[in-house]
């Protein structure tokens, strides 16, 4: 009997293979190529692979319900667990949310959304944790024990009550007790000026001393009248006009005002000699040579003879004595 071609169609003696890789029309797979097939199958219902399963395209793997769709998908370099918008889950394509991201360069891996972690969470970490509720070591702010699980209260910073601190307060606007600078209170809230006053100085401009001046140098006046001395009904004051130095007087009653018309002493300045331009009274007497006649002398230094009576100016004498012959000019 000849063998049919292996067909769907017509009733027949066919040929049989077990082959599982063959291309052939004409033969008819034997129950043992069928099995041999489903047992290198993945099945519907679930199985186990023993080699590597490759997947080419970006959207490489979905998990999904009716809901939402979980989508594995390489875009470059990346490795992105994205899912779908809601109602989409099968068919859908990938949503807006980022939650889970693989840098295949660097292994870095971004969580796009919030992180919530059931057990502990190990490495060194950077940055702050926004929504951390409680420090895993308490510590202590101002004395008072403080772990971010409720609000503290700082006595004498929030609360009524003392509390110590050091340092300086960078940001404070004004002191909580004013304080005097020299006299002048000062709170921190303003700006405030010291006058010379308010250190014991004399302004520049000039000013009063209320005690004595002692000097190591010299005290030096750019002021024609240099220095003036006040007491009483008058004033004295020494002047320099450039040419001449004068002792100069006020009137009387007017001890901070200008000259009079005395010039009881001038010097000049070119020379050096002295002017006394009204009396001089000189109880220790005069010594050195003189010019010019004494017009109030009583006494001379050294008595003369006047016809043999003595004289010295301190009273009168008569030159020619009662008796006394007279000399007589002969022709």
């Amino acid at each position: 009997m000849a063998l049919e071609d292996a067909s769907t169609t017509k009733k027949g003696i066919v040929q049989l293979s077990s082959a599982t890789n063959s291309t052939s029309e004409k033969l008819a797979a034997t129950p043992k190529a069928v099995k041999t097939v489903k047992d290198s199958s993945v099945q519907k219902t679930g199985d186990t692979m023993g080699g590597q399963l490759k997947i080419s395209t970006i959207n490489a793997l979905r998990i999904f319900n009716q809901a939402f769709g979980l989508i594995f998908r390489r875009s470059e370099d990346h490795l992105h667990l994205i899912p779908t918008n809601e109602g989409e889950g099968e068919n859908g394509d990938i949503g807006s949310l980022r939650p889970f991201s693989i840098n295949l360069r660097s292994g870095l891996v971004s969580i796009g959304n919030g992180l919530k972690v059931g057990g502990s969470v190990t490495g060194n970490l950077t940055g702050n944790a926004d929504t951390a509720t409680k420090i895993k070591t308490a510590r202590k702010i101002g004395g008072v024990a403080f772990d971010g699980s409720a609000d503290i209260n700082l006595p004498g910073v929030n609360a009524t009550g003392n509390q110590n601190t050091t340092g300086n307060a960078a940001t404070a606007t004004k002191l909580q007790a004013a304080r005097t600078i020299n006299g002048v209170s000062f709170d921190g809230s303003a700006n405030i000026t010291l006058t010379p006053s308010n250190i014991g100085a004399l302004a520049l401009t000039g000013g009063t001393l209320s005690g004595g001046l002692t000097a190591a140098g010299e005290v030096i006046s750019r002021s024609a009248n240099g220095l003036r001395i006040a007491y009483g009904n008058y004033g004295f004051f020494i002047r320099n006009d450039g040419s001449n130095t004068y002792f100069m007087l006020t009137d009387s009653g007017n001890s901070l005002g200008t000259h009079n018309s005395l010039r009881p002493f001038i010097i000049s300045n070119h020379t050096g000699n002295v002017t006394i331009a009204t009396k001089l009274n000189a109880s220790g007497g005069i010594t050195g040579s003189l010019s010019g006649n004494a017009s109030t002398a009583t006494k001379l230094q050294t008595a003369r003879t006047i016809n043999g009576v003595k004289f010295d100016g301190s009273a009168n004498i008569e030159a020619f004595p009662p008796g006394v012959p007279l000399p007589w000019p002969s022709d």
